[in-house]
């Protein structure tokens, strides 16, 4: 049977206690315009709640994967200068380069700690509803409405969810890469031309502690995180619905 847009209304409206409700509180005979609120309402609920969210999650991936790419952009400079030039002065410039970046970094770290913060744990919660639902009631057995939101909702909330953990888990692999070349490139000077006069820059840089983001302090932003969110939020959903049942 073909889907019509007065069946995708039906289908909504069968699952609404008060159709009056569901329309403002408005009776409305007319179902020309029954189908255009409820068009209207429908839209603005997807647009309000799932866009504006994944604008704070663009705006935050974009400034960290700006953030990446100039560290990068460091760490091949490193490899590309020849030992006898990476002397003191390259050392430093290169390290005060490296601090202006790092300071970025804080900023965003405390301006969208707590948002973000926040997003994941609604992403979360949302994945977890979604699934256990399904794994009470069929996929085959729901309303069309109701796959239409579980589909867009649950794969928008775990492509943030992914999004976040991936891009974010970015920089502690690019902060480590630029450790290592600084100090394969430090230790080809002193094997070659015996600067122990540049040991203690090299051992600010090693013993740097790593730059990890952060949801308040809660939830570190690493690619392994991923994996440790999908497991606790299967385990977790079927301990949930285990209560409930029980």
């Amino acid at each position: 049977m073909p889907i019509t847009l007065g069946g995708v209304l039906a289908d909504n409206l069968k699952q609404s206690n008060d159709e009056n409700l569901y329309f403002y509180g408005l009776n409305i005979k007319n179902y020309l315009t029954k189908i255009v609120i409820f068009y209207m309402r429908t839209s603005l609920d997807y647009f309000i709640y799932p866009i504006y969210t994944d604008i704070i999650i663009l705006l935050y991936g974009t400034l960290c994967l700006r953030c990446f790419a100039q560290i990068n952009l460091l760490s091949q400079e490193i490899s590309h200068c020849l030992p006898e030039t990476f002397g003191l002065q390259k050392q430093l410039d290169i390290l005060k380069r490296k601090a202006k970046i790092k300071d970025i970094l804080i900023a965003i770290q405390d301006t969208f700690s707590v948002p973000v913060l926040l997003i994941i744990i609604e992403h979360v919660t949302m994945c977890g509803g979604i699934t256990g639902l399904f794994m009470i009631h069929s996929w085959n057995e729901s309303s069309l409405r109701w796959k239409t939101e579980a589909a867009y909702f649950g794969i928008n909330g775990f492509l943030c969810l992914v999004s976040i953990l991936w891009v974010a888990g970015a920089l502690p692999i690019a902060m480590n890469k630029f450790k290592e070349n600084f100090h394969s490139k430090t230790h080809a000077r002193l094997l070659y031309y015996h600067t122990k006069d540049e040991l203690y820059l090299k051992g600010e840089v090693l013993n740097e502690p790593d730059f990890v983001l952060t949801g308040c302090e809660i939830v570190s932003f690493r690619r392994s995180t991923i994996l440790a969110f999908v497991g606790a939020l299967l385990t977790y959903t079927v301990l949930v619905m285990n209560m409930g049942t029980s």
